[in-house]
C-alpha cells in the first residue's frame, strides 16, 4: 500500500524512505536512530506539576506497602484495552496520562496468560478469585499457558512435573503476550484500519486465483485471522483514545 501521497505533517523532520510507501517501523527505526552518547545534561529539572504529582503517588505508596503490597486488586473485570474508564493521580496536573486500571496502583486482573496465575496473585494478598471468571477461563476459554501445556509431548510433561526441566513457556504468560504499538505512533490508528482491510483484500484474491491449493488457503486463513485480529486491537484502541479524548483526524 503506497501512502506517500498522505503529507502527514507529524512526519516533517524525518529521513524519508520506504517506511511512508508502507507500514515498515523497522525501516522507520533504522533510518531515524541516532545514538546519544553525552551525558544527562539535556535532562530538565522535575516541573511544579510533577513534583506534586510524585508526592500524591509516594503518599500512595506509603499506603500500598502497609498493606502487605497491594493497594487495591480488581477480580470481577478482566483487563482489556478498553476494560477501565480512564483514571487519575490528579487529571488537572497530568500531561502524560494513563493508568493500568480506573484507579492508582489498583492491579488490574489478567487471566489471558493462565487464569491460575491470576488466580494465585489474587490470593496472595487476601482477595477472592471470581468464581464466574475461573469458570469462562477453563471450560471456555483457552489460556497461554493451557495452549502452550497442551502442546508439550507426553515426555516434556512428565520431564515439567518432576522438575528435570524448568523456566517452561508456560510459567511465562504475561510475558509472552507481548504488542507493538509503535505503529500507532507512526501511522495512527485510522491508516492501520486502511492498511490491515486492504491486505485482507489481497489474500481474498490471492485464495481466488489459487482454487484447491489447501495448504496454501490453510496459511492465507491463518494470516487473514490475525488481520482480524489487528484490526479488533484498533478498533479498540479507537474506543479508548476516545474515552481519553485523544483521538484526532488525521
Amino acid at each position: 500500500m503506497d501512502i506517500a501521497e498522505m503529507n502527514n505533517p507529524a512526519w516533517e523532520g524525518f529521513v524519508g524512505g520506504q517506511w511512508q510507501k508502507e507500514i515498515n517501523t523497522a525501516v522507520f527505526v533504522r533510518l531515524n536512530y541516532t545514538p546519544y552518547e553525552d551525558g544527562p545534561d539535556f535532562l530538565s529539572p522535575a516541573t511544579p506539576a510533577t513534583d506534586s504529582l510524585w508526592r500524591k503517588l509516594q503518599v500512595l505508596q506509603n499506603e500500598e506497602r502497609a498493606k502487605g503490597g497491594v493497594l487495591d486488586m480488581d477480580t470481577d473485570i478482566v483487563s482489556s484495552i478498553t476494560s477501565h474508564a480512564p483514571g487519575y493521580l490528579d487529571k488537572e496536573l497530568e500531561t502524560v496520562v494513563g493508568l493500568q486500571t480506573d484507579k492508582p496502583l489498583k492491579r488490574a486482573f489478567m487471566p489471558y496468560g493462565g487464569i491460575k496465575m491470576a488466580e494465585e496473585a489474587l490470593k496472595t494478598y487476601g482477595y477472592t478469585p471470581n468464581p464466574e471468571l475461573h469458570r469462562i477461563f477453563t471450560e471456555y476459554h483457552k489460556t497461554h499457558n493451557q495452549g502452550v501445556f497442551d502442546a508439550y509431548t507426553p515426555e516434556m510433561r512428565v520431564a515439567r512435573k518432576n522438575k528435570i526441566i524448568t523456566g517452561l513457556p508456560d510459567s511465562y504468560g504475561r510475558g509472552r503476550i507481548v504488542g507493538d504499538y509503535r505503529r500507532v505512533a507512526l501511522y495512527g490508528v485510522g491508516l492501520l484500519t486502511i492498511a490491515a482491510f486492504a491486505a485482507e483484500l489481497a489474500l481474498s484474491r490471492i485464495v481466488a486465483d489459487n482454487p484447491g491449493a489447501s495448504g496454501f488457503v490453510k496459511c492465507v486463513c491463518s494470516l487473514s485471522e490475525s488481520l482480524g485480529d489487528m484490526m479488533s486491537v484498533v478498533l479498540a484502541l479507537m474506543l479508548m483514545f476516545c474515552a481519553w479524548k485523544f483521538l484526532r483526524r488525521r
